[in-house]
């Protein structure tokens, strides 16, 4: 992404793990560096900073999700990618961007058939967050279902 900033997404597990900055990655363990197949881990090069994540962070109602489902991801030209995923059978797009002010990652969601409140969770402990939408409460933003038609989170790298 644009100055430097990339990030590991689980499809698996359809979150965002953790973000760095800096140079991008080492694949000749990929690609076998001459030595063997490859097909090995590619390490991370740049700088590493916490997202704050402690699993998967969207709950529908108030219950855990029962089933998270990863339906793919889109980029159009120049575009920010955009994640695709089911919550217990319920739509969600996710597009991550460069946070606006600090190291760190914006995640815009779109959740339109959302038929009870959403949570959104993460560890405020690790970074700073902030939300156009909703209302905090510790680590969780509390957004009502129209609310989490369309809202924006932030988690930037804390300083001590």
């Amino acid at each position: 992404m644009p100055n430097g900033i990339s990030y590991c997404f689980d499809a698996e597990k359809s979150h965002v793990v953790f973000g760095w900055f800096g140079a991008f990655m080492d694949v000749g363990p990929d690609r076998g560096n001459g030595r063997g197949r490859g097909g090995r881990p590619n390490p991370t090069l740049g700088t590493r900073f916490s997202v704050g994540a402690g699993g998967f962070p969207i709950r529908i109602g108030n219950k855990k999700p029962s089933e998270v489902q990863f339906r793919g991801y889109r980029r159009a030209k120049k575009e920010d990618v955009s994640f695709r995923y089911d919550v217990d059978g319920v739509s969600v797009q996710q597009k991550i961007s460069p946070a606006k002010a600090g190291v760190g990652l914006a995640y815009q969601f779109s959740i339109e058939d959302a038929q009870s409140d959403v949570t959104f969770t993460v560890d405020r402990e690790q970074v700073n967050a902030k939300a156009n939408k909703g209302k905090w409460n510790g680590n969780e933003l509390k957004l009502t279902s129209a609310e989490a038609k369309s809202f924006t989170v932030e988690v930037m790298q804390k300083y001590n």
